[in-house]
């Protein structure tokens, strides 16, 4: 079987055609010509395609020949170290490790719409790969189709999951010759999406405008697509063109993705043994998550509902920024962080910025992703140009750490892997990903969030924030015992003003649940503050005086006297005897 990788100009055709047209990123064109600078804010990019291939294969490398593996053993990758997208399978024994186990929906009263499989987009995809149990290394299959008519929503019934791993496996590591080497694993994700599956060209699919408009309710942009079981979800770039030169024209399958419909939490199940991180982080409504350990895999399940996320795609002349906005960019147009890392950018990335046209995407969680977006409230007049509902649920990734200088000591508490410490929600266009910031001087846990303060139609955007922390794991923090917590939960604006909050919290089932919401942005801080209620000791009553005991009566002594009535005798035994009437004392 042939394989062949998506073309570098194809990547740039079909972004330009979800940015630049279509009502789900419309609102700001692509960029309009040489000398601009942008910023790309969607929390739509994820990896929805498997790939295998030799580590040496670079990002911007263009090989004449396929790199792809079928499995680790494949000739191209046998004896080298490996890069891997797992896009996993459904499960289809109870012993399937690595896979999905099952899909619903839930309505309002609580009613459940188990969701049948509807099979795979691509159906066959060209870079498929087998796992291999022993090192950990999951199959690779593609995103999985479910049919919920229950929960119908503007392009059908049909949702389209995405249970992926990525990460890598080095032959140089010397736990190989002890036989107990395992993939690493950087990130791992699930992400449901409401999905048409719809024919054409990439292009005029994109371009369309009126899909969903039947239920008001516009689409949200390519969300895959596949020609004869290729797809521009492919993440490495090469020169074989001939299939891929004119597929932005020719005709293929697209999955476009919508709105969810109101009123539904949707429920996900899956078998990993790829749980890399005990904390999770992502855009669920109200989530509930249970992980439970089965023999070496865990079980996550997850329901929850949709969260609708502030999108901002942006661009500006490069001249309009000011001179402290220019000196954050490198001479090839990517935005340096403080810490000296750059976020990622596309477009034409030479040295000259008046004739360069570059665009930033940003991650949606991450202090530089923060400091990027709050440098630009003022070229989009602190307002969203877009907004998608989303749900999705990430581990923070092996490669992600605590903060050791916020949270020293804290490892101990958030890190274990075996088990899942703690979940955060928002729908904030940008986050902190990992647990809350613990303040020791007042015991305060801190969080940080920065969005628009307009949605796209110039309304007030409302936040929405979500903690749930595992009981021992809050008490490892605060050092508490088993007794009942409190909590205060408070919502401080950039200037240091209170805000006013709808706020709850609650501990069930061994997990304290913390939420605000109606809070406004553009960067407020979250504080979360714990309190023990106080351990009520049984007090024993004082002893009571005892009245003195009363002292013991003493009988009087008797006397017996004889009395006699002529010959008749009678004996007389009485304290103080007397004879009867007619007798006489003897």
């Amino acid at each position: 079987m042939s394989r062949k990788i998506l073309s570098s100009s194809f990547v740039v055709l079909l972004l330009a055609a979800i940015f630049c047209s279509g009502p789900a990123i419309a609102s700001v064109e692509g960029p309009p010509k040489p000398g601009y600078v942008g910023v790309e804010f969607t929390d739509l990019t994820y990896e929805t395609t498997s790939y295998l291939i030799p580590e040496s294969v670079k990002d911007d490398d263009h090989p004449t020949t396929d790199p792809t593996c079928a499995s680790v053993s494949d000739k191209k990758c046998d004896g080298k170290s490996v890069r891997f997208n797992a896009v996993m399978p459904v499960c289809v024994n109870d012993s399937d490790i690595n896979c999905i186990a099952s899909v619903e929906a839930v309505d309002v009263s609580g009613k459940r719409f188990p969701a049948s499989m509807n099979g795979y987009f691509p159906s066959e995809s060209k870079t498929a790969f087998a796992g291999d149990p022993k090192l950990h290394l999951p199959s690779g299959a593609a995103s999985s189709l479910w049919s919920l008519p229950a929960a119908a929503h503007c392009g059908g019934t049909n949702y389209a999951l995405s249970f992926s791993a990525n990460g890598s496996y080095q032959m140089g590591d010397t736990r190989i010759q002890k036989n107990d080497a395992v993939a690493h694993i950087s990130n791992l994700q699930i992400r449901l999406s409401p999905i048409n599956i719809v024919s054409g060209s990439v292009t005029d699919i994109g371009k369309a405008s009126g899909i969903g408009a039947d239920c008001g309710a516009p689409n949200q942009g390519i969300w895959l697509c596949d020609k004869d079981g290729w797809s521009n979800g492919n993440a490495y770039n090469s020169s074989l063109t001939p299939d891929w030169a004119n597929f932005h024209t020719d005709s293929g399958t697209c999955a476009v993705k919508y709105p969810f419909p109101e009123g539904f939490r949707f429920r996900v199940v899956v078998r990993t043994n790829l749980l890399t991180t005990g904390w999770l982080h992502g855009r669920l409504a109200d989530p509930r998550v249970k992980i439970t350990q089965v023999s070496n895999s865990s079980i996550i399940d997850v329901e929850a509902a949709p969260l609708i996320v502030s999108s901002v795609v942006a661009f500006t002349p490069w001249k309009d920024l000011p001179a402290a906005e220019q000196a954050t960019y490198d001479s090839r147009g990517s935005f340096r962080c403080p810490n000296g890392n750059a976020l990622g950018n596309r477009g034409d990335l030479g040295p000259d910025p008046a004739t360069r046209s570059t665009i930033t995407q940003a991650s949606s969680s991450g202090e530089c992703s923060m400091l990027l977006l709050q440098t630009w409230f003022s070229h989009i007049a602190d307002k969203a140009t877009d907004s998608n509902s989303v749900w999705s649920l990430r581990n923070l990734g092996a490669d992600s750490q605590v903060d050791s200088d916020s949270n020293a000591g804290m490892d101990a508490c958030f890190n274990d892997s075996s088990s899942v410490a703690g979940l955060v929600t928002t729908n904030s266009t940008t986050y902190l990903a990992g647990p809350p910031v613990f303040n020791k001087a007042d015991g305060v846990l801190t969080y940080k969030v920065s969005s628009p303060h307009l949605q796209p139609d110039g309304s007030i955007f409302k936040g929405i924030y979500n903690l749930a922390l595992r009981s021992d794991v809050a008490r490892c923090i605060y050092k508490f015992t088993s007794a009942p917590l409190s909590a205060s939960i408070e919502v401080v604006s950039e200037n240091g003003s209170q805000q006013v909050a709808t706020t709850s919290m609650s501990e069930k089932d061994g997990w304290i649940y913390l939420s605000a919401s109606g809070f406004t942005y553009s960067s407020p801080t979250l504080k979360v503050k714990l309190v023990q209620s106080k351990v009520e000791v049984p007090v024993e009553p004082a002893p009571t005086a005892l009245a003195p005991a009363a002292s013991p009566q003493v009988a009087a002594a008797k006397k017996s006297i004889t009395c006699m009535k002529g010959k008749t005798v009678k004996k007389v035994t009485a304290v103080n005897p007397k004879c009867p009437v007619g007798y006489k004392k003897k």
